[in-house]
């Protein structure tokens, strides 16, 4: 059944960031959607909001150790057990000019 190769997951968070500048908690929310199209493939879509900062703390505009609000996809193929080949693409919400910056990537895994 094509419900059987569906997977959902949802949580919220609280995230605390300091930097030398600023400290806030801020809240979010995340998910994944995957969906295997074959026994090695598998298409996933992932996204999460983050709530927007009251700060403009230059340290957490250009870090890339914080959370930001983004949205993505992927393909992923698990050829065997032990390998996982994938590639995407992700959207993350620039909070100092208020775009979507693309960021494309792939990604490759071999376990032992």
């Amino acid at each position: 059944m094509p419900v059987d190769n569906l997977f959902i997951e949802g949580n919220a968070f609280l995230s605390l960031q300091k930097t030398l500048f600023t400290s806030e908690i801020l809240y979010g929310v995340r998910g994944v959607l995957s969906y295997n199209l074959t026994y090695i493939l598998q298409f996933q879509l992932w996204g999460q909001y983050i709530s927007p900062s009251k700060y403009t703390d230059p340290v957490k505009v250009v870090s890339g150790l914080y959370p930001k609000t983004s949205v993505g996809g992927a393909v992923i193929a698990e050829p065997s057990k032990n390998v996982k080949i994938g590639a995407g693409v992700e959207y993350q919400h620039n909070q100092r000019n208020q775009k979507w910056e693309s960021r494309s990537g792939g990604k490759v895994a071999f376990g032992f």
